[in-house]
């Protein structure tokens, strides 16, 4: 049995993306196989309000609180401890996350089910691990209580395997989709003027996608800041070619991108990540800075790669708007491309892992 550990975050809670959807898909697909374990808001609340209070309490206080934290931890999975066996994996599926601590279960697994194989998978690129807190000493440790390390982008391997985590511990994999929800709908009218889309807000550079947005008025722009609107709307000077979207329902967001020719996406860094999987799967033409694992998910005949400056993704944006037949020829390598995301996929990659 596939034992599948995941936090369930507000901002994917009942939408058809998310690490929980992906279990959900699993369990579904192959129920002999997978067993989900969801630790939702047990973790991910008192931790935020652990951080809080560890600037106003002693060392005691954190310590107790942290241990109580984890004796929930334990509660959640104890039903599953009383019935592995020896061929059983554990897939930790939040790992080298500070605030939902996993690897406190990693070291209680490894002591007391020392057979039982324990597999972390982390998302966060390189310098999103930095930021955090993560020193070369601390990631070691943190690898040190799994026997494999899966990441879902080759550049994420790359440092980890940088800093001395041992190659042939580490598996890269992909980010999934919901090819079944995730999927242009035919019936949308086809635009007049072509529509560039951006969404997304993990190491997003939106003051770069205003200087960008400002410079392309051959395109209308559809900008979704979700419930960063209230920090950068102000970056985006009003003009009539330019929709500035709050936070939206994932149906809403799906009919956005059905209108949209072009997925534009202005990173500083990136591993695996719904909005380049969502997009493929949605049939949009990529621009996407060329920075961490992009090539992972695309290449050249889907994707046009920017340097970050706004007069390289100003000439290739006018260039690709301007040029109707290579825009569907894009998204059509978009479409067949986003096959390699589907929940099959993950499926047999995870059976694979040794």
């Amino acid at each position: 049995m596939n034992y599948l550990i995941v936090q369930q975050w507000p901002s994917t809670k009942g939408n058809h993306a998310g690490m929980c959807h992906m279990c959900d898909m699993l369990v579904s697909l192959y129920p002999n196989q997978y067993k989900k374990i969801e630790l939702e808001d047990l973790l991910f609340i008192p931790q935020r309000r652990f951080f809080l209070t560890s600037l106003l309490f002693s060392k005691f206080d954190q310590w107790r609180y942290t241990r109580n934290f984890h004796k929930k931890q334990l509660a959640k999975i104890r039903d599953t401890l009383h019935n592995l066996k020896d061929n059983d994996k554990i897939f930790l599926l939040e790992y080298h996350l500070l605030q939902v601590d996993q690897i406190y279960l990693a070291k209680y697994l490894k002591k007391h089910y020392p057979t039982i194989r324990r597999i972390g998978l982390s998302h966060l690129t390189p310098s999103n691990l930095i930021a955090s807190g993560f020193t070369k000493e601390k990631i070691i440790e943190w690898s040190n209580a799994i026997d494999l390390q899966l990441t879902l982008g080759s550049s994420l391997s790359y440092y980890f395997e940088s800093i001395g985590i041992p190659k042939d511990k580490i598996r890269t994999g992909f980010h999934y989709v919901d090819g079944g929800y995730y999927k242009p709908n035919s019936s949308v009218s086809q635009n007049t003027r072509p529509t560039a889309i951006a969404m997304g807000n993990l190491q997003r550079n939106y003051q770069l996608l205003a200087n960008i947005v400002q410079e392309t008025q051959c395109v209308d722009w559809i900008i979704c800041c979700g419930n960063n609107y209230s920090e950068i709307h102000s970056l985006f000077k009003p003009s009539a070619n330019l929709q500035l979207k709050k936070h939206l329902p994932e149906a809403k967001l799906k009919e956005l991108m059905d209108q949209a020719d072009i997925s534009v996406n202005v990173l500083d860094d990136t591993v695996g990540s719904n909005v380049i999987t969502t997009s493929m799967a949605m049939g949009l033409a990529m621009v996407a800075s060329d920075v961490g694992s992009i090539r992972d998910y695309c290449d050249e005949s889907n994707c046009i790669f920017c340097k970050n400056t706004v007069d390289d993704f100003k000439k290739n944006i006018n260039n690709l708007a301007s040029d109707i037949k290579l825009t569907k020829q894009m998204q059509q390598s978009s479409l067949e491309k986003s096959q390699k995301f589907k929940i099959e996929n993950i499926h047999r990659w995870f059976n694979q892992l040794e």
